[in-house]
């Protein structure tokens, strides 16, 4: 075994030892056999950040370059939280001292909260080239923002893609999609997969039969259904209101792929429906909804947190309604975000950690944004963002706890 392997071994014990700190507030090993940096480890755990910010500049590389490279991050992150709206100054020299795979990731952090989008989303698009392997590699690092750049990419490469697909064909992703006899013109759209349709649907679909008066159609993509699952689909086959597709796709990044199936589906339905609701499955519905839906006669209505700092933790896919009537403003939007799903994703990345997770709400960012400002091509569209506590979805976050815990909690 090599000196270097030996160094790098002890830095992943290390970098394990700092998230536990972060966790925790405690690792005997870490403490015991690195006091400094346990040290700078509690003091992000406790966010002290200007503590961490002096006591990460005392260190020296005495530990191994893997582990300065954290230490550096974790000053950064730092200085991210108390200076980059009151001192950029700082913070960009912190960013300075990053390693340069490191460096565009908080360039654009910086460029988006200095409202200059456009620098913003290049370098986060150059991060994904950069940062990438880095966070695809080595997965113990303390920050899960920063996985949003497996998915990133620039106004000028969002425009492309509507030429670079015209059109996304079904096959794309495998589907077989039932015979869609709509019923009505609004249609609530749902994805999941075997596990989570088990766990969560019939839950869901009691919801939804009682807060609605049958003019919502219900549509349901399932990954991967199983035998039980087919047998639950079949019960339901004499539903007038209710339809079905599904895939049988092996993506090893598998979980990343359920985020979108919702959108992937309703793309190849546009022309049916006057209106879409996208909601996640593991949720209950108020008894408000069907009038507020009925009522909703917004482009798109969504979740924006008003001053976000970093753009894709500042949205959210968990509820949103879009209107269908315009086909071209659908396909802006809805479009928008297959196709840039399709340019993004890596079916083959290591599914540890949801290395992709925020795919969808990088799309969401980046299309709101383009909207919001007026981008040629993205204006005309009436968007409303919504505070959380007016939509009419009762959500596990309500209460505090687990999902798990949310669909038993009624039985």
């Amino acid at each position: 075994m090599s000196l270097y392997t030996r160094l790098d071994n002890t830095s992943i014990d290390v970098v394990k030892g700092i998230k536990n700190v972060c966790a925790k507030g405690e690792d005997d090993f870490l403490n015991n056999s690195f006091p400094d940096i346990y040290n700078v480890a509690l003091l992000y755990h406790q966010k002290k950040w200007q503590a961490v910010i002096e006591e990460a500049n005392k260190l020296n590389a005495r530990c191994g370059p893997y582990i300065m490279e954290i230490i550096s991050y974790i000053r950064c992150l730092a200085s991210y939280n108390i200076h980059i709206d009151k001192n950029p100054h700082q913070f960009l020299y912190n960013v300075e001292l990053l390693p340069y795979y490191m460096q565009d990731y908080f360039l654009g952090l910086h460029y988006y909260n200095s409202n200059r989008y456009e620098e913003a989303y290049s370098s986060f698009s150059k991060a994904r080239f950069n940062l990438s392997p880095f966070v695809n590699e080595r997965w113990d690092y303390l920050e899960s923002s920063m996985r949003g750049i497996n998915s990133a990419i620039s106004f000028a490469e969002l425009d492309g893609l509507y030429n670079k697909f015209p059109e996304v064909p079904l096959d794309a992703f495998g589907y077989s999609l039932s015979d869609y006899k709509t019923k009505n013109t609004i249609a609530h759209v749902v994805g999941c997969d075997s596990n989570y349709f088990e766990k969560f649907f019939l839950d869901f679909l009691k919801s939804f039969d009682e807060t609605t008066d049958g003019s919502i159609d219900l549509c349901v993509h399932i990954s991967n259904p199983t035998d039980s699952v087919h047998k639950i689909i079949k019960k339901l086959s004499n539903r007038e209101n209710i339809f079905f597709s599904y895939d049988n796709l092996q993506y090893k990044n598998i979980k990343t792929y359920f985020t979108e199936t919702r959108f992937i589906l309703a793309y190849h339905i546009r022309n049916k429906y006057d209106k879409f609701v996208f909601s996640d499955v593991d949720i209950d519905l108020k008894t408000t909804y069907n009038d507020f839906v009925a009522s909703n006669d917004y482009d798109v209505y969504m979740k924006k947190t008003k001053a976000p700092k970093i753009p894709w933790r500042g949205v959210d896919a968990k509820f949103i309604i879009v209107s269908a009537l315009d086909k071209e403003k659908f396909d802006i939007f809805v479009g928008g975000m297959v196709r840039h799903f399709l340019y993004t994703f890596l079916p083959d990345l290591n599914p540890n950690g949801n290395r992709q997770w925020w795919i969808d709400q990088y799309s969401l960012a980046i299309i709101a944004d383009s909207i919001r400002l007026g981008r040629k091509g993205y204006n005309g569209i009436n968007v409303r963002y919504y505070d959380p506590k007016e939509i009419p979805v009762i959500v596990a976050e309500d209460f505090n706890i687990s999902r798990e815990d949310f669909s038993r909690r009624n039985q």
